[in-house]
């Protein structure tokens, strides 16, 4: 909690006034979470102070959004608008930055026995539907997944596989005299053979990279 508090106060999060005649304040409460190691043993306590947002009023400020981190979303255009027009970019708070955080990709491949797998070139192969494949043969259900199955788990794998071989892509944001915005959306028809529910996703792209996209039933 102390250093939470220490970190709203660098980084000047808030200032002190006085309250505004015919106001109210919307209050603040405390969030308390414990983070677990990979067996389940404690590796830290964290604390973060939050808005009340259920306190807000409709006509008032419903549409005040309060909110502890930035989206991913947002991250990337604001790099993407810095590259485009040479702005200097500063980050704070790298104490609770995700970014920074200490990714453990080698524990994933040892669990599912892909120490030193081959990488492929496509996460999925074209054509490929999953299905829950009720009469396949089941597989260690402590694997990430729900009542998964062989054919899951050679799914499982081979995206693990992609992204052994993709380690060093990532997005590049360039300078450009232009700042175009372009969105792309598709969506299929009842692709999935079990609940005919259908898949849609979007992306959308500043210039020269991707900063949002989605794909979801």
């Amino acid at each position: 909690m102390a250093e939470e508090i220490g970190s709203i106060e660098r980084n000047q999060t808030w200032e002190l006034t006085d309250l505004p005649e015919r106001h109210k304040t919307i209050g603040v409460k405390w969030i308390y979470k414990t983070k677990l190691k990979e067996n389940g043993a404690v590796d830290k306590f964290k604390a973060r102070l939050v808005a009340k947002g259920y306190k807000q009023e409709f006509g008032i400020d419903y549409q005040e959004v309060f909110a502890p981190v930035a989206r991913m979303d947002t991250i990337r255009l604001v790099i993407a608008l810095a590259a485009q027009n040479s702005w200097p970019i500063y980050q704070l708070d790298v104490k609770s930055a995700f970014l920074h955080g200490n990714l453990q990709e080698q524990e994933v491949l040892d669990r599912f026995q892909m120490k030193n797998c081959s990488s492929v070139t496509k996460p999925v192969d074209k054509g490929v539907k999953l299905v829950k494949d009720p009469g396949g043969r089941s597989v260690d259900s402590k694997l990430y997944m729900e009542h998964p199955k062989e054919l899951h788990l050679q799914t499982a794998k081979r995206i693990l596989r992609y992204l052994c071989g993709t380690t060093d892509f990532g997005l590049f944001y360039k300078k450009g005299d232009q700042t175009d915005l372009a969105g792309f959306t598709d969506s299929d028809y009842a692709g999935d053979l079990d609940d005919r529910k259908s898949t849609s996703g979007f992306v959308f792209m500043l210039r020269s990279g991707a900063i949002s996209w989605s794909s979801k039933k």
